[in-house]
């Protein structure tokens, strides 16, 4: 079984508990359905964040809900939280084309499509969503590679320096860095991308 309910604050007109009748209280009662009828799998999709303990209602929401389905201990639970620009959105299957990897990296002199505009979550080189987000990568530990550590001078750019970064600059920062498989006008392409898109 699949699940994908779910609702906008537009489309309840901000009304808390009508959100959670369709983004939490539905789709447990479609999960209690789905256990009493002895369903295989169960398939929801969630959000990015999701969390029971944030402070963002809709974060805490899809948190709330994840938690009490994982409780349910229902048989081929699995929870997606979806990806931005919808490379997931299939499940068990990834969409290269929609990466933001692939159209931040891959995507080779041509434009990032509008289709994704204001999806790239601040993204402009790679993607890591899908590392936070997996499940085995609860087992990982901290690196004690200091070669992985990001410079000094990387960690002090703030977003107007990315905004006017020079070909100099680019080169000084990224030596020997793959960041300079996308060059610098490739770089330069996906921060105009999401400028607009970016908090000031």
């Amino acid at each position: 079984m699949y699940c994908c309910l779910g609702t906008t604050n537009k489309n309840v007109n901000n009304n808390k508990e009508a959100y959670r009748e369709a983004d939490m209280y539905r789709p447990l009662r479609i999960a209690k359905l789905a256990k009493n009828n002895n369903a295989r799998q169960y398939l929801i999709i969630s959000a990015m964040g999701a969390n029971a303990k944030s402070s963002i209602f809709y974060n805490r929401l899809k948190g709330e809900l994840q938690d009490k389905l994982i409780a349910m201990q229902l048989p081929g639970l699995h929870i997606f939280e979806a990806c931005p620009t919808g490379a997931l959105d299939t499940p068990y299957q990834i969409d290269a084309s929609k990466c933001i990897s692939y159209l931040t990296i891959e995507l080779k002199d041509t434009n990032i499509p509008e289709q994704f505009a204001g999806k790239m979550d601040n993204w402009i080189f790679g993607c890591d969503i899908c590392q936070t987000v997996c499940p085995w990568n609860r087992f990982s530990t901290k690196h004690q590679e200091p070669k992985f550590n990001a410079s000094a001078q990387l960690e002090e750019m703030e977003q107007q320096d990315w905004e006017e970064i020079t070909a100099e600059v680019f080169n000084l920062l990224f030596k020997k860095s793959a960041v300079k498989r996308t060059k610098f006008t490739g770089l330069q392409r996906n921060i105009k991308f999401i400028e607009p898109y970016s908090e000031k």
